[in-house]
């Protein structure tokens, strides 16, 4: 910075037109904290009248200081508060001497670069902090869907909904993340990571059992090969539909007894099949053993299988 940076002597109004003017043009090359500045002089200087020259040299003098701060640092922040004290304080430097001035400004940028640095430093811890609660979030749900598609099962309802539910609370803490990561390239491409994460899981849960029972009704196309008789789309839906709650509503003659035998014949054929005993009870009717024997003779039963009428 020049010696006598905020002398008066010869400051005229010619002088400060021309300052005007190029301070027109920098502010067109640089950024918009000139802007302020400009508006702040103009009514400084002509809505003032104490020492008008002296504080013009100031504020002059302040300025291309502030200028030089953002230039150094590349730190536009850190200008812009240190302009912010600087107006502030601006009463007080009218009787300083020009030395006690710019240690005075130096000071002051000193103080606002620790501020800022602790500023950005818990925002920092911050953005950590959300970015690891959305990592853990994200990775839960993931975890639990990787769980259920080893198993090669029908997607539950009770489990679709708890999926469902966790990804739509993922997107909602994406939604509320503070603004400043927005601000953030870094924790940007975290977000948008994980919203990609998400969107996958929503796009593979959304048609999962559609696609599974198509995939069945290839892999056990045998079952319903010796069926008594031909199975309609809705009889062989039915047979393969496995959530935890099940109900078929049929009138009479309409296939309910084949149904349940297919579908006993399903759950032990299936791969992972069942290992579990089976209990079918009818109302009525002969005995489903009979059914059973021949659409489980080529399978070695683990299952107990006891069949009943009443």
């Amino acid at each position: 910075m020049q010696n006598k940076l905020f002398s008066h002597k010869g400051f005229t109004a010619k002088v400060f037109t021309c300052f005007l003017l190029q301070l027109t043009n920098l502010m067109k090359e640089k950024n918009n904290l000139l802007v302020d500045v400009y508006i702040y002089l103009k009514q400084t200087f002509f809505g003032r009248r104490i020492e008008k020259k002296r504080r013009l040299a100031i504020i002059y003098g302040i300025t291309w200081f502030v200028e030089s701060v953002i230039e150094k640092t590349g730190d536009k922040i850190l200008g812009e508060r240190t302009l912010k004290v600087a107006e502030y304080e601006l009463p007080k430097y009218l009787g300083m001497k020009e030395d006690d001035l710019i240690k005075r400004l130096e000071e002051i940028v000193k103080t606002e670069k620790n501020k800022l640095k602790k500023q950005r430093e818990e925002e920092k811890e911050k953005k950590d902090r959300f970015v690891k609660e959305l990592d853990k979030k994200v990775s839960s749900v993931n975890e639990s869907w990787l769980k259920f598609a080893r198993e090669k099962d029908y997607l539950i309802t009770p489990l679709k909904e708890y999926l469902k539910t966790e990804i739509n609370n993922s997107f909602n803490l994406i939604k509320k993340r503070p603004k400043l990561m927005e601000q953030d390239e870094r924790f940007e491409q975290e977000i948008k990571k994980n919203q990609a994460r998400l969107n996958n899981l929503e796009s593979q849960i959304q048609g999962y059992n559609e696609k599974f029972i198509e995939k069945m009704k290839v892999a056990c196309a045998d079952i319903f090969k010796k069926a008594t008789f031909e199975l309609n789309e809705q009889q062989i839906n039915a047979t393969i539909k496995d959530d935890k709650h099940n109900l078929v509503v049929a009138g009479a003659g309409s296939g309910k007894t084949e149904v349940l035998t297919n579908r006993i014949a399903y759950l032990v054929k299936k791969p992972n099949g069942v290992d579990r005993d089976i209990l079918p009870a009818l109302k009525g009717g002969a005995s489903l053993n009979e059914v059973l024997d021949v659409q489980l003779v080529d399978v070695p039963l683990s299952s107990h299988i006891c069949s009943s009428c009443f």
